[in-house]
């Protein structure tokens, strides 16, 4: 409530994505792009409304139905393999992309995105997400 009327009185425009409500000025938003037969494709996009900038960010995303699926995160650095976190996909930029930059003078978010590929080989009910 408090960033919307911020932005009323700063008279600027509000997108449909706001930060989360702990004020982080972190956000990320995770959604199925396509489903076929043997696979399905996910996109996150994480959106930073801070004023400063995130050198060297990460992320982790604990899937439990879908996980063995996972194959491939194509725009971050991904690893699954970390000792006692099951169903866990640790992200981070790759060289060169690693800033979350900060919100620009415009009211737009610093972004970064990609795009993830899951196989449904192997998973019981063939479940998406």
């Amino acid at each position: 409530a408090k960033a919307l009327a911020w932005a009323s009185m700063k008279h600027l425009s509000v997108p449909k994505l706001l930060p989360c409500a702990d004020n982080c000025g972190v956000n990320v938003h995770w959604h199925v792009t396509s489903d076929f037969t043997n696979g399905w494709s996910a996109r996150m996009t994480i959106l930073n409304w801070n004023t400063m900038q995130f050198a060297d960010w990460f992320a982790a995303i604990q899937l439990n139905g879908s996980f063995p699926g996972f194959q491939q995160a194509y725009s971050f650095n991904s690893t699954t393999d970390v000792e006692g976190l099951n169903n866990t996909i640790f992200l981070k930029g790759l060289p060169g992309l690693n800033y979350l930059n900060a919100i620009s003078e415009g009211g737009n978010p610093g972004l970064q995105q990609s795009v993830f590929s899951f196989t449904k080989k192997g998973l019981p009910n063939k479940l998406v997400a």
